[in-house]
């Protein structure tokens, strides 16, 4: 026996080995579900064509997967229990069943994913796992309070060391789970990140030590891929000495330029990397990595990054760095078939925009790119990057404006969590009822007289999507897009645009 699983029994009761099987049981579900999610990819790929209606065709929606994980749980947990005479059994048995769920919820977001799936296709899903398991975990700890409140032991059972660990766990999980609050997370992201992972590590080591019976095969689950995870890291960061940082006064955006390893193999439009401290800085291990999208594509000779300023990731060109990827974000599917596109990005999602705009530019029938910004100031990446393709741009500010302020910077997710933050330079602008103004620009001047010759044409006010995409609409196809990338009101404005206008819809967000 695994001398994990051997410790000796320390909750009473002759049901006290009843449970085991319902631990491996939800390991099993998890395993009918990764299947599950290959067969979709499978069945998505085979079935891809020109005509279809979006990523969505062949996948299970979120709140399906979600409400069967709730339902077995709920039903395995109470399934051939004599109510209430033996409660401890089920409360026993919903603690086991959550810590069987951990292995399935980490195995979400390794990276890069082993089953061939984009780990940001599967963060949404482990994100709501793991509010399962919490759940799943609070019930049994809140159980065993009362028991033991009831039995007036509450003190002398609290302190006793293997329950003391679980208490341990039960008070992260409630930390968590308030600071996981859009309110909270967004104001001290960096922190929630750091108890998200601290209470991952002690959930698998505390708990193993806490349960009885062990549960120490899932334990060696769990460590090793939180240890493949490591390596990952490790073994596939690239190090940077010559950071390159442009900036442009008045813009709150930056253009950071990396000069292009040999040995980095080539991306899809629209990859990221994820950037941080040299893997010999501490920081590099404790706070999150930073995400941003890959400017360039995979011919060009540099690496660039279009981001928004930052007082949580100041980056410095004579300080070293660490970075790993390129991560997949967009469907090489979609990439290879789609027709008759509208791009739309706010602010630094440009970054995005720009190298599925120069993809699709060779060989779509229609594409045009419309970019959202505050300020005309922040024109200067377009120029930094030698852009010279025809662009809307929409300034939302004042033309006049010399600054763009933005006021949250677009962090995002890391070891195992997805999330980043919400900029919408749409946001505080005037009404849709306020009239544009149009201006050719070529010098990125504030001079405002049309010049025939140029190919940014600059409107100030917000973009009506009515107008804006009044020529795609047109088209007689059903291979017409809509991609919306930025922050989620500009993606959610889009996406309900596009579904009233019954045109297919993809999108990148970049939020909180």
């Amino acid at each position: 026996m695994n001398e994990l699983e051997s410790f000796s029994p320390r909750h009473e009761g002759h049901h006290h080995a009843a449970n085991i099987k319902y631990g491996y049981i939800v390991l099993g579900f998890s395993v009918v579900h990764i299947i599950g999610i290959l067969i979709c990819k499978s069945v998505f790929k085979l079935r891809w064509t020109t005509s279809t209606k979006g990523i969505d065709f062949v996948k299970s929606p979120l709140f399906i997967s979600i409400i069967a994980w709730t339902l077995i749980l709920i039903g395995l947990g109470v399934f051939h229990v004599q109510l209430p005479e033996n409660y401890v059994t089920s409360i026993k048995r919903f603690g086991r069943m959550s810590y069987a769920l951990l292995p399935f919820d980490i195995f979400l977001v390794l990276r890069p994913n082993s089953i061939g799936l984009r780990y940001l296709e599967l963060m949404d899903l482990h994100k709501w796992m793991s509010r399962v398991i919490i759940a799943g975990a609070i019930i049994h700890g809140v159980g065993y309070f009362i028991k033991w409140i009831l039995e007036g032991s509450l003190f002398t059972k609290s302190v006793r060391l293997w329950n003391f660990l679980g208490i341990v766990v039960f008070m992260l999980n409630l930390i968590l789970i308030i600071i996981s609050l859009r309110y909270f997370r967004r104001r001290i992201y960096q922190y929630f990140y750091v108890v998200h992972n601290i209470t991952v590590w002690l959930f698998v080591g505390l708990i193993c030590l806490h349960a009885r019976p062990g549960v120490g095969k899932y334990a060696i689950a769990c460590a090793s891929l939180l240890g493949l995870q490591i390596f990952e890291r490790y073994a596939k960061s690239h190090s940077i000495s010559d950071l390159k940082v442009i900036s442009y006064e008045g813009s709150n955006l930056i253009v950071v330029r990396i000069q292009r390893d040999s040995k980095i193999a080539d991306w899809p439009s629209g990859s990221h990397i994820r950037l941080t401290y040299p893997l010999t800085n501490y920081r590099s291990w404790i706070f999150p990595t930073h995400p941003y999208t890959i400017a360039s594509l995979e011919s060009d000779e540099m690496l660039d990054l279009i981001i928004s300023k930052s007082n949580r990731f100041i980056l410095h060109p004579q300080m070293p760095y660490s970075w790993t990827g390129p991560f997949t974000s967009f469907s090489k599917e979609l990439l290879q078939t789609i027709d008759n596109v509208d791009i739309i990005c706010g602010g630094s999602g440009i970054s995005f925009a720009l190298p599925v705009f120069r993809n699709l530019k060779q060989k779509a029938s229609h594409v045009k790119l419309i970019w959202c910004v505050r300020s005309n100031n922040d024109l200067h990446v377009l120029r930094t990057l030698n852009f010279n393709e025809e662009i809307i741009i929409h300034i939302t500010g004042n033309l006049q404006d010399s600054t763009s302020n933005t006021i949250f910077d677009e962090e995002d997710y890391g070891l195992l969590d997805y999330d980043n933050n919400e900029n919408f330079e749409l946001e505080s602008l005037p009404s849709s009822e306020t009239p544009s103004r149009t201006v050719n620009d070529d010098s990125l001047s504030q001079d405002t007289r049309p010049k025939k010759e140029s190919k940014f044409i600059i409107v100030q006010g917000r973009p009506d999507f009515g107008n804006t995409f009044e020529s795609l609409v047109q088209v007689n196809s059903s291979n017409k897009w809509i991609i919306a990338c930025g922050p989620r009101s500009l993606v959610n404005s889009a996406q309900e645009w596009a579904s009233e206008n019954k045109v297919n819809f993809v999108s990148e967000i970049y939020e909180m």
